[in-house]
């Protein structure tokens, strides 16, 4: 299956990847969930998926995943942007062509449960139920550089002082739309990035605080990891009409760059053992 298939999936860097062999089973306490039942289920060993790729928890602590296991490696480790297998790196080839389905549940008896409780949790599964072993390592990737190619736009302009406390109302943030009335450029190339299937870094050299209004019609999505999701982006990220966007409505500019990002090497993966 190849990497257009595979479409682009948004995934934020948060979780410690653990190291491999004995270390893995000794997990950090903020990653010491599990699932109290779960299910694994080989839905087909080849062929495009019928319904849209899933990875999450829901409520009552219902979690549903439903992709190939490169997917369920990502959603685990949330790690990276753009193709998946540009960050998650080497294995089977298997893991891109069967699909699995996993049922799980997750009882707290403490505080709310989060997405995060569900990603450590899928990373407990994988561990223990598909012997999975992998390390952290930085490479060179392609990235955007978000830099000033004007004094602003309509969407973008100094916040309002009395916004910059978050007095004026929370941000709307949408899979085609990005509306804030305070923002620092930091946090727009943030939020820029799983937009644009690449890391983006700041270099508009505009400090200080704005109100940013950014709208675009999303581009056509290829079927793969992510289908249906709201943070799915187009395989190939250049034709995106976010980037006129950006330009048109901000004043600003995504520049194509190297830089250094982390990826996920699978050392060691095997089929799911039987429920």
């Amino acid at each position: 299956m190849g990497a257009a298939a595979r479409s682009v999936v948004s995934l934020i860097a948060a979780a410690v990847v653990v190291a491999p062999a004995a270390a893995q089973r000794i997990l950090p306490r903020s990653e010491q969930k599990t699932f109290d039942v779960a299910s694994i289920k080989l839905v087909t060993k080849q062929g495009p998926p019928s319904k849209p790729l899933i990875c999450g928890l829901g409520a009552g602590g219902r979690f549903q995943a439903y992709a190939w296991v490169r997917y369920f490696i990502a959603c685990a480790y949330q790690t990276g942007y753009g193709k998946i297998d540009d960050f998650i790196l080497d294995g089977p080839s298997w893991i891109d062509g069967e699909l699995y389905e996993i049922n799980a549940t997750l009882v707290s008896d403490a505080a709310p449960l989060t997405q995060a409780d569900g990603f450590a949790a899928l990373r407990a599964l994988l561990i223990d139920r598909f012997k999975l072993s992998v390390h952290r390592e930085t490479r060179e990737l392609p990235m955007w550089a978000l830099v000033a190619i004007k004094r602003g736009g309509p969407g973008l302009r100094p916040a309002d002082a009395n916004c910059i406390d978050r007095r004026c109302g929370r941000d709307i943030i949408g899979p085609s739309s990005i509306h804030s009335r305070a923002m620092t450029m930091a946090q727009l190339a943030k939020l820029l990035s799983p937009r644009t299937g690449r890391s983006v870094e700041d270099r508009t050299g505009l400090g200080g605080v704005y109100e940013v209004n950014l709208e675009w019609k999303p581009a056509p999505l290829a079927l793969g990891p992510g289908a249906g999701s709201p943070d799915v982006l187009p395989a190939d990220p250049a034709p995106s009409p976010i980037f006129g966007a950006v330009e048109e409505q901000l004043g600003l500019k995504l520049q194509s760059i190297k830089g250094t990002s982390d990826v996920i090497v699978i050392y060691h993966v095997e089929r799911p053992s039987p429920n």
